[in-house]
């Protein structure tokens, strides 16, 4: 009962941490910043309603036993606002979800649904703002879906093939097994379109250019009979939109970067993103180079000038080079777009 007492008083004297500005906005790509990093999804159930999912991790959630049930159990509330872009950012709905999640042994994932009302036709963003009530720390997110179309990635899900467990990330292994659900009404086949990964790097800011992307066309398309049950697995790195007709050009998209995206491990991956820092004969020389470990290392070393700091350099860049892949991978991983190379 005294520990209790003290765990209970040494959370009431703790200061509510407010990472929320109006104003700046960087917090949201700052993990140190964000004890809590959940996953968010959203899929139009019907033309009335639009569901937005929210995953926890175990290293999301504080657990503790200063409840009435003395077990242990994690305090977080849910606050949705959502706003319809299309009419000036115009709040149409807002949800308030209080979660007291209690521990389950081999449980990693939390998921949770909340229901919002939308209209068909419409672009919107939802607010999060997630409060750990135990830590007092709030975090912020926003996530934009439209109901604009009924062929597009608002109208699927993804599940773990065996066991059966939600996936909000379209970033997929080799050897990952899925299925993809579209409940919007009954269909008989799937297409599958595969894109060659995107390879190019954006173009320095003092530049104004048309934006470099992907081919319109893809390298091959292959249909198959669908079934919500169907395993499906995408071993070769590039670019997989699942479509429910040959010639429609919206549908789910999952990526392949990989097998340790988004960390790099080989030398191959750690030249790439170099292109920001070496000048075109340098990369070349690099890729050329038929021992990339060796000629990774002298390259670093000619910029640290000695072992002790190029560690150091190494260390920040590619730190700096997983979390542009964590915040801002598209179809693309993060380090090849703009905001990635900022």
């Amino acid at each position: 009962m005294i520990i209790v007492l003290i765990i209970l008083l040494s959370y009431s004297c703790k200061s509510t941490k407010q990472v929320l500005d109006s104003k700046d906005l960087s917090y949201l790509y700052n993990p140190v910043k964000n004890s809590i990093n959940p996953r968010y999804g959203v899929i139009n159930q019907s033309d009335q309603v639009s569901v937005l999912s929210v995953k926890f991790f175990n290293s999301d959630l504080y657990f503790n036993e200063a409840n009435p049930k003395g077990v242990l159990m994690a305090m977080n509330t849910v606050s949705v606002h959502l706003f319809n872009v299309s009419q000036g950012k115009t709040l149409v709905d807002t949800a308030n979800l209080k979660l007291d999640i209690v521990k389950e042994e081999k449980r990693d994932e939390y998921l949770y649904d909340i229901p919002l009302k939308t209209e068909r036709g419409f672009e919107y963003v939802a607010e999060i703002k997630i409060v750990d009530r135990i830590r007092l720390v709030t975090v912020q997110a926003f996530v934009s879906f439209n109901t604009t179309s009924e062929n597009n990635r608002y109208n699927f899900f993804a599940r773990g093939h065996f066991l059966h467990n939600q996936l909000l990330n379209s970033v997929i292994r080799k050897n990952e097994y899925l299925n993809l659900i579209y409940p919007k009404k009954p269909i008989d086949s799937i297409f599958i379109s595969f894109f060659k990964p995107y390879e190019g790097i954006p173009y320095p800011p003092s530049m104004v250019l048309p934006e470099r992307t992907i081919s319109e066309k893809p390298d091959t398309i292959v249909g198959l009979q669908y079934s919500d049950t169907m395993p499906m697995m995408f071993p070769r790195k590039g670019i997989y939109l699942c479509t429910v007709g040959k010639k429609i050009t919206e549908g789910y998209a999952f990526m392949n970067f990989g097998t340790s995206f988004p960390a790099m491990t080989t030398p191959e991956d750690m030249i790439e993103p170099l292109a920001y820092l070496a000048s075109e004969d340098e990369m070349a020389a690099l890729r050329a180079n038929a021992k990339p470990k060796l000629a990774l290392d002298e390259f670093w070393i000619g910029c640290g000038g000695n072992t002790e700091k190029s560690r150091e350099l190494i260390r920040i860049y590619y730190t700096r080079t997983l979390y542009a892949n964590l915040y801002f991978t598209s179809y693309r991983e993060g380090w090849r777009t703009d905001r990635g190379m900022i």
